[in-house]
């Protein structure tokens, strides 16, 4: 080959003409451009991954405004600014309850206190058997059981007093039929009778009472049972 063609190694080629020179070196322009494509490949594999992310989180964040939109009762539009006013008039909502809440339960807290204090008050009760478990039922959101018995020579009272009920037990010797007197006692407390029964079992009468109370009535189970109790002996006395 002529002097002034020289092949170089590895794909290069010089050529000299008038002192000057040129040289082409193809494996070098091809490193370049494969370095570009890779650049450019990790950028796309990057850009990717971002999307990737960011769809997921956006998918979780429209996720979390439904399950913040089945928390409001009465919900009205299903864009995120509705759920968002929704969810703060709900919450506002809340506090307000919880608020009465607190009140009824400081309500109730001095009514109890009150009670005991004019249980107390009161005296102790005639013996030991006549010892009532008395609790006053002031309204209909204070609902306490009580129970009180009471006996006699002719006849044994059984009066309770739970949820917002007064359930009277009446066992009497067979004699004089008890059971006029005792309606007029009860009639007198002004309660709405739900359920009456009776019968004989061997020698004496047994009668069985269910009233419900009026709000804002006031109870105690041991002055009913000696009210009935009264009213019981007096009209044996009566008819003997």
């Amino acid at each position: 080959m002529d002097d002034k063609y020289q092949v170089l190694d590895y794909g290069s080629f010089h050529q000299g003409i008038d002192g000057s020179g040129f040289v082409h070196t193809g494996f070098e322009f091809n490193a370049i451009m494969e370095g570009l494509g890779k650049k450019r490949g990790s950028d796309n594999s990057k850009d990717a991954k971002h999307f990737a992310l960011e769809k997921q989180r956006r998918v979780q964040f429209k996720d979390k405004f439904q399950a913040l939109r089945k928390l409001i009762p009465n919900p009205t539009k299903n864009d995120r600014a509705s759920i968002v006013g929704d969810a703060i008039v709900y919450i506002n909502d809340l506090r307000n309850r919880v608020a009465k809440l607190e009140a009824v339960i400081e309500k109730k807290r001095s009514i109890r206190e009150k009670m005991q204090r004019q249980i107390t008050s009161d005296g102790k009760p005639e013996d030991d058997m006549d010892q009532p478990y008395n609790v006053n039922i002031g309204s209909s959101s204070m609902r306490s059981s009580f129970w009180f018995q009471k006996k006699s020579k002719n006849a044994e009272v059984d009066v309770r007093v739970m949820a917002g009920e007064v359930t009277v037990k009446i066992v009497q010797q067979k004699g004089s039929n008890c059971l006029l007197p005792v309606s007029g006692v009860l009639d007198e407390l002004h309660l709405d009778l739900h359920h009456i029964a009776g019968g004989i079992i061997g020698d004496h009468y047994k009668f069985l009472f269910n009233y419900k109370i009026f709000e804002g009535t006031t109870l105690y189970a041991s002055s009913i049972a000696n009210k009935l109790i009264e009213a019981v002996e007096k009209s044996v006395h009566t008819h003997s």
